[in-house]
Parts: structure tokens; sequence; C-alpha cells
């Protein structure tokens, strides 16, 4: 009996050993194979060198597969996905280090924007950066991950200090650029070009179409808030981080009541970043009203600004005792400026593509940050049109309209000036490059250029292409997310006044459309409008007549019919406004129906009346 036991418990020991061995190995298996397959290192480590387009491609001597012009992240991206592909890569700087305005400006924005299930969209490369990073953010760390990113690649040649001085055109065809160094001039010749300037300097000089600010709204001279940021010294960054954490809503309540000196002056988000030199970075400073095509206004307004940090540093130390000792230390070399130049791509991207959440099917990117329109707002306040739950970027819009061999990236492609101001954010620009730099390879292994291997569907080239993109990593998944809005009737016409920028349905897309109306409501409505659609039209004869109901009184059928009536110039008895009117087709028959029963019309039907006169009027159709 004893025998039996021993040997039962030798039996026992045994199953706990392998029950124990198999817990182990599994454990492993999900450490080492699973748990990476959810992570965005996955993705990375998947598609580095792969030497993709290896024996597939080859320069000729003194000749580069893919020349890249252009030290911002995006063009680094661009750089590297080309050369981990297996493309003789050249990357030109314009500067003594890579980063172009991000050190410059001391914008140092690594945020990454999440999808509509909280998941991180933007992987790849920008996750690989991040991870380089690290945690705390710093110009150093940034600096040092950019180069490491580039130093690695072994296709790769990257010339500093170098100025572009012209494109080489052959029969429409960008073959190379001339540039100079060192007050020398070089040819450089490569199959394909990327323009990842800030400004699209070769773009520009290649003759690619584009408008600045919003002319495409007809408002010119039009920008995004430019952005100061600034070092403060006596307080290391750890303490001030943990001081604003700790009093947050009185510390953002003090800073909002800060009464800024200079009239387009406004203080947005106030972040703070780390510096290696142990000085605080502060992103919070804003001017707008800018025009930065003017060098002089840039230039005075840079001055303004910096006394304007130095005055905001000092009331924040006198508010709070416990940063008495903070004092402005200096200021960023230049603004952060977030727009300039849109250029024109095969495709334009539309607030509405992102508002509706588009899934395009030649996607390079998501993105799913909000449309701020900023520039149109009061200073001091913030305008939200709308916010996405998650969007994709098509491969058209980084292939420019006419110029052969040329692709771009950044913020200035082929986005309408709203769209830009929530596609155009840093990491996604990251990501663009990265699938930029790799659509350059795959048009040359495919022998097409690259506006035919986009134009030409019916080869399944697209679908292999962004096969290989999503191998390097960037994360493309189907979706189908419909805009909450779609079902109701009136939203066709939000849709319309959304593309002229027009309405604000904030981060929660509520458009209000049952909330009562009033005449100031309606009146702004036609009368920007009609300036964004037709600026011909527009006249302080015309804006006369609509300015006296710029007043918060309710709007009734009687008061819809005097607008009306006035917008149009014409003459009406007293009180028979309305009937005129709906008589002269100001009022649309269906409008008509709707109203006959209220008394006070609604945001929904001002929806409506604003987007049939402003089109009658004009006689212009407003895309949606």
């Amino acid at each position: 009996m004893g025998k039996n036991l021993y040997n039962g418990g030798l039996m026992k020991k045994e199953f706990v050993f392998r029950l124990t061995l198999v817990g182990i190995i599994a454990l492993l298996v999900y450490q080492f194979g699973v748990k990476p397959m959810f992570s965005p290192e996955y993705f990375i480590q998947k598609g580095r060198n792969i030497d993709w387009a290896k024996g597939r491609i080859s320069a000729g001597d003194g000749q580069y597969d893919v020349i890249v012009v252009g030290e911002e992240p995006d063009g680094i991206t661009a750089a590297v996905s080309a050369s981990r592909l297996g493309a003789k890569t050249l990357l030109i700087s314009g500067g003594k280090e890579l980063g172009g305005t991000v050190f410059k400006s001391l914008y140092l924005d690594m945020e990454f924007q999440q999808g509509s299930r909280g998941e991180r969209l933007e992987r790849g490369m920008a996750s690989e950066l991040a991870d380089r990073i690290g945690k705390d953010i710093t110009v150093e760390k940034y600096k040092n991950a950019l180069y490491e990113l580039a130093k690695q690649e072994k296709n790769l040649e990257v010339i500093y200090n170098t100025e572009l001085s012209a494109p080489i055109l052959d029969k429409g065809a960008v073959t190379g650029v001339i540039v100079s160094s060192g007050g020398e001039k070089r040819n450089y010749t490569g199959k394909r070009l990327i323009d990842a300037t800030r400004d699209g300097k070769l773009l520009e000089m290649s003759g690619v179409q584009y408008f600045t600010g919003s002319e495409d709204l007809n408002l010119e001279h039009k920008y995004q808030p430019v952005s100061l940021n600034f070092e403060v010294d006596g307080i290391s960054p750890s303490r001030l981080k943990t001081f604003i954490s700790k009093n947050k809503s009185g510390f953002t309540g003090i800073v909002s009541r800060y009464d800024t000196t200079y009239i387009n002056s406004r203080i947005g988000d106030f972040r703070v970043i780390g510096e290696d030199n142990g000085r605080p970075v502060i992103q919070c400073l804003e001017l707008v009203d800018l025009d930065v095509s003017d060098p002089k206004a840039v230039v005075a307004a840079y001055r303004i600004a910096v006394n304007e940090a130095k005055e905001l540093t000092s009331y924040i130390s006198k508010q709070f005792g416990e940063l008495k000792g903070m004092t402005f230390s200096k200021a960023a070399e230049s603004f952060y400026i977030k727009e300039n130049r849109h250029f024109k791509g095969e495709y334009v991207l539309s607030v509405n593509d992102i508002l509706d959440n588009r899934d395009f099917n030649t996607k390079i990117a998501l993105a799913s940050s909000p449309v701020e329109v900023g520039k149109f707002a009061e200073i001091g306040r913030k305008y939200i049109l709308g916010k996405p739950a998650q969007y994709s970027i098509p491969l058209g819009c980084i292939v420019p309209l006419k110029v052969e061999n040329l692709i771009m990236t950044g913020s200035k492609i082929s986005y309408s000036s709203l769209a830009a101001t929530s596609a155009a954010a840093v990491s996604t620009n990251m990501t663009v490059g990265e699938s930029a730099g790799a659509f350059a390879v795959y048009s040359i292994v495919a022998g097409k250029t690259p506006r035919e291997v986009l134009l030409n569907k019916s080869t399944g080239g697209l679908e292999e292409f962004t096969g290989l993109i999503k191998k390097q990593g960037v994360f493309l998944p189907e979706f189908k997310i419909p805009n909450k809005n779609a079902s109701n009737w009136y939203y066709a016409d939000v849709r319309k006044l959304n593309s002229l920028g027009l309405v604000a349905g904030g981060i929660m897309n509520d458009y209000r459309f049952s909330a009562e109306a009033r005449q100031v409501d309606l009146a702004t409505l036609l009368l920007n409008g009609v300036y964004r659609v037709a600026r011909e039209k527009y006249t302080l004869e015309f804006d006369s007549r609509l300015r006296p109901f710029f007043i918060n009184d309710k709007l009734t059928k009687e008061k819809l019919g005097e607008i009306l009536i006035a917008l149009y110039g014409v003459r009406a008895d007293k009180g028979r406004e309305y009937d005129k009117a709906c008589g002269m087709g100001y009022v649309n028959s269906t409008l008509q129906l709707t109203l006959k029963d209220k008394k006070v019309l609604t945001l929904d039907d001002v929806y409506n009346a604003s987007v049939s006169n402003i089109q009658l009027y004009t006689k212009k159709d407003i895309p949606d």
C-alpha cells in the first residue's frame, strides 16, 4: 500500500510538473508570440528592412531611385520608407539637422489619434519614433530619434545645408533637382521625387497649382492661427507639470483670464514639454489673423508675440506663489505655422469626407482629429466644425496634378483648407510620408508613373500597394462608421454649410436641429454664405440690407419673409413679406409645408432656407 501511495505521489508530482511546464510554455508563447501582435511594435518589426524592391530596380551611376526634398518629419519617414524597400534614396535637408520646423518652432507634438474603438491610428514609423523618444518628449530626444531612424538605413544618403535651386524637367516630368551647397551648384537625378518641404518649394517650381490659406472659400489672407512656443526658467518641467496637474481647474481658469496686450493674441490649450537643459517649453500662445505669406508682417508679429510671452510668464508667476521664481527664458526661433499653401492633387480631401467618416479603398493613412476652424472664431473662442470617429486619407491627395514623377507629403498636400485643420497633424503627416515613400518605390517597380498607378485601377495594383504598406506597418483596417446625423432629412443642407465652414457641430457633432432659431442665425448664414460662394455678389449695400437682422430675437415666419425680401432687395407690403417670399420662390414648397403650423422656426429650417437662398441668390451650387 505504501508503494501505491509512493507511486501515486510520483504521478501527482509529475502531473504538477507537466502542468507547470505547459503554463510556462503558454506564457512564453503569449509574451513573445501573441502579445506583440496586438502592439504597434509588431507592425514595425514585421516590415523593417524587407527590401521588397531589391533586384527589381537599379539606379544608374550618379542616379537615385527616390529623392526626398525636405527635412520635416514626414520627409524623413518618406525617405526611410523608400530605403527600407530597397530603393537607393537621397534625403536633401535645407538645414544643418533633421526635423525642420519642429525644432525651429519648438513644436513637439507626438500625440497619437484614436480610432472609433480607442485604438492608435498612427503606427509604423510614427510608433517607432515615439518608442525611441520614450514617455517624456524633449527636443534632444526628438532630434536623436530622427537621426537614428535615418542613420540605420543602408540605402539612404542624407545631405545637409543644401538649398533647392530648381527642378530638372523633361516633357512635363521631374527627373531631378538642382541644388546649392556651400556656394556650389549640384545636380541630382532620380526616378521619383518627393516634395517634403514645408511650403512646397519643389511643387511650386515645377508648376503645380495651389491656393493659399482659405482662398478656396473666397477668403484671402485668412490662415490658421500661428503658435509661438517659449522656454521658461526658474522651475523644472516636472515641477511645473505636477503643479498644473494638482491645480488644473484653478490654473486653467486664472490663465484664461489673462488679458492679452496684443489684440490678435489668444491663449490656447496650455501644454508643458520638457527640455534637456532643464527648462520647460510652454505651448499655448497663438496669434490669429496673421498673413503668413507676408514676411514683413510675420517678423513684426513675432516681435509682438515675444513680448506677449514675457507678459504672460510674468502674469502666471505673480498669480501663483509656487511659481514665483518662474521667468521668461527665450522664445522659439520661429512661429509654428500650420497653414500656408494647399497644392492640388488628383483628389481633394473635403471636410465632409472627414465628418462622414469616409473609408477610401485607396487609403494611405487614418486620422480622427476634429475640424477646428479657429481662424473664423472670435478672439478667445474655439470653433469646432465637427469631430469624426475616424476617416481615411486617399492616395490621390499625394499625387499632384499635371506634373509626372512627383509626389507630395506634409500639411500642404491636396486637402481643402477646412480639411487640413484635421488631416495635417504631425503624426498623420508622418504616416502619409511613410506611404508616399513606399508608393514612389512601388510605381518604379510597376514601370508606371504615380498617376498611372493611381488611375489604372483595373490592374489590381492598388490592392498590391495597400498590402505592401500594411506589411510595412501602416494601420489600414476596413471600416464602416455612419454619421449619426445622416438620417436627418436636413443633414444634406448641413453638409453644404459644412463645406463653407459655416456651422459648428462641436465635438459631439450636435447641430441642434430642433433648437429655436434667432434672426441672427439666418442673417449670418446668408451674408457669409453669399460671400464664400460668390464674392462678387457681396457689396456694402448688400451687407447693409442684412445687418439689421443681426439680433437675438426669435425667428418667426414673418421675420423669415422680411429677411429674404431684404436679401433680394425687393419690396413687399408691410405684414405680407412672408407671402411675397413664398410667391417669389424664396421659401421652397417643402419648407412651406414644414412651417405651416410653426410659430418660431428651428435651426433645421434655417439650414434649409439658407442653403436654398444662397444658391438661388448666387446662381451657384454649393458643393458638398
